[in-house]
């Protein structure tokens, strides 16, 4: 069982063709690589991921589904607590409840395969 550090929340690749070759190729890149390493290793884990469950109407209800712990500085934003939350927030509603692990993995891969 791996752990992954919260530290690298700002990964991304600024090559532009680092990305015209992993959409030619249909791989992922890095950034998309380390979501779903997060995904993957934390889907549906109760110690970061706290539904919005309150019966008031706010816009922090409306706007996503988990709950986003508060950060004062970058090493705040790049936590599990905050990092996670904010992956799982992003993503579409269908792929929120898939029980088998192996066609989850398949479809997140997919979809952020897609997506770039």
């Amino acid at each position: 069982n791996t752990t992954i550090n919260g530290r690298h929340n700002n990964i991304t690749s600024n090559n532009e063709s680092t990305d015209t070759i992993t959409k030619k190729l249909g791989i992922l890149n890095v950034e998309n690589i380390y979501k779903l390493t997060l995904i993957n290793e934390f889907y549906n884990d109760p110690r970061f991921l706290q539904v919005i469950d309150h019966s008031h109407n706010t816009r922090r209800r409306a706007d996503s589904r988990y709950k986003v712990e508060r950060y004062l500085n970058n090493y705040g934003k790049s936590t599990l607590q905050v990092t996670l939350p904010t992956i799982f927030n992003s993503l579409p509603v269908h792929l929120m409840n898939i029980p088998n692990k192996f066609k989850r993995k398949k479809l997140f891969k997919n979809f952020y395969t897609d997506s770039q």
